[in-house]
């Protein structure tokens, strides 16, 4: 299959990542379209991350760009 077997996920770990995606771009007030953000939250499932941990990083690496809309918000 070469480069598309890397892409391979099953059901369980697709609805996974979904629900992440979409609590923590509610809660980051992130669009999941931003740069890096959905490769990120896939990259640190693909390391075994539980829930919990993925909120944490994500929380730490993206907060900053939330706080930084929040500081231009009209």
């Amino acid at each position: 299959m070469g480069l598309l077997s890397d892409f391979a996920i099953d059901v369980e770990d697709l609805e996974f990542l979904e629900a992440i995606l979409a609590d923590a771009c509610n809660e980051l007030k992130i669009s999941p379209d931003h740069h890096g953000f959905v490769t990120r939250v896939v990259d640190l499932r693909s390391q075994g991350h539980s829930r919990e941990e993925i909120f944490r990083t994500l929380r730490v690496e993206f907060a900053s760009i939330a706080d930084h809309r929040q500081d231009y918000a009209p």
